[in-house]
């Protein structure tokens, strides 16, 4: 993971270099003359100043969806659910988003993007009678501890081409990897640990559209994101009770899609520092998650050497942060 959350610094290094060229700030002509579309990317443009850098620095704080999949560990025999993914919620956890744009000598521009974002959440419970699941079985009065973690990374490269002075058009590649990881501890040396890895590959297409753009400080965009991504979803369980007694793991590859939608609002300081507040939704679909794969196993963890079941994951909540242009 730490490997992945690292490869976003090449990639802006490699944007330097495509960015050659003057780093000047460049006035923009008085109000009377109009530049042709082809040499202004609109929305690099702030309080009077055509910025040939970006940059960008946000907080985030997101809430991930519930986790869904139904029971994990139920009555043996009987079926009662005494534990489900729905145990876990995860509230919500900060992470940080970072990107940078260089326009480029047509009007256009090259960004750069990366995020990442962990979430956690833990439940306990006492079993109230036998029980199954979580790779074991065992008896009423078992206390079973339950921890989940998400952690999701995103790498992004997309070219921006205005299309008209409020809205701005993107095409791009993204690379997404989500680890989920559900963990029962039961008793006191048992431990069933589901994990699953989805690395995630493909392109996408999307708008930046300027709602508010007046003559004072404040500026307000709202931007959407799909994409269609080659998802490779691979893990399973390992069960242990002291030591290593058993897994069963196996990879698959499938379709899998992601859409964001966000809406930031941006006060401009100074012609080239801002602070911005926003909004964000992200979904993802068809992922190999740790409380699905749980569940359907539930009675038989052998099945997870040859199934990856499928699930979808929604974050959203709230991000803060900084702009500097020039």
């Amino acid at each position: 993971m730490q490997t992945f959350r690292s490869g976003w610094v090449a990639a802006l290094g490699l944007l330097t270099i495509i960015g050659v060229g003057s780093t000047t700030v460049q006035p923009v002509a008085v109000a009377q003359e109009i530049q042709p579309a082809d040499e202004v990317i609109f929305d690099e443009e702030v309080y009077g100043y055509l910025a040939n850098w970006h940059v960008s620095v946000n907080a985030l704080i997101l809430d991930r969806s519930t986790p869904g999949g139904g029971a994990t560990i139920t009555s043996n025999p009987g079926g009662v659910p005494y534990a489900s993914g729905s145990d876990f919620d995860f509230g919500l956890n900060g992470g940080v988003d970072f990107a940078i744009t260089r326009r480029l000598e047509s009007g256009s521009s090259l960004q750069v993007r990366y995020f990442g974002i962990d979430s956690i959440a833990t439940n306990s419970f006492v079993t109230p009678g036998n029980f199954i699941g979580g790779g074991f079985t065992g008896p009423g009065g078992t206390t079973i501890l339950g921890r989940y973690l998400t952690s999701l990374d995103n790498l992004e490269i997309n070219y921006r081409r205005p299309w008209t002075e409020r809205t701005t058009l993107l095409a791009g590649f993204r690379w997404i990897e989500l680890k989920d990881e559900l963990t029962y501890r039961i008793g006191p040396t048992a431990r069933g640990d589901y994990s699953y890895i989805n690395h995630m590959y493909g392109g996408q297409i999307g708008f930046d559209y300027l709602v508010l753009d007046g003559d004072g400080p404040w500026e307000i965009n709202a931007i959407g994101k799909a994409g269609v991504f080659a998802n490779v979803a691979d893990g399973g369980v390992l069960l242990s009770a002291g030591a290593p007694l058993s897994s069963y793991q196996t990879s698959d590859t499938r379709a899998a899609f992601v859409g964001e939608l966000g809406v930031n609002a941006t006060y401009h300081v100074t012609e080239q520092f801002a602070v911005r507040v926003g909004y964000e939704l992200l979904f993802l679909s068809n992922l190999g998650l740790a409380s699905d794969n749980a569940a359907d196993s539930r009675t038989n963890p052998t099945l997870l050497a040859a199934n990856v079941y499928s699930g979808d994951v929604f974050y959203h909540g709230f991000t803060a942060g900084i702009e500097y242009a020039w």
